[in-house]
């Protein structure tokens, strides 16, 4: 059911979830390295799932890309 969900959104859609992504691994970044230099070790890391939803939504863009160009 994920599935039809993630393909009914437009390309449109999936450019601002990755937008979206985008920033917040770059404030997860931030606070990562805010967090590991006043505490002296490394607190939760949310970057790992970010970065693994980013790659979908990119790969979902390839193949649609792939698909919808006519041989």
């Amino acid at each position: 059911m994920a599935c039809r969900k993630f393909e009914s959104l437009s390309t449109n859609d999936l450019d601002y979830v990755e937008q979206l992504l985008s920033k917040e691994f770059s404030r997860q970044c931030e606070y990562q390295s805010t967090f590991k230099s006043k505490n002296h070790y490394t607190g939760p890391n949310d970057t790992q799932v970010i970065g693994r939803v980013m790659d979908s939504i990119r790969s979902e863009k390839k193949y649609r890309q792939t698909t919808a160009t006519k041989w």
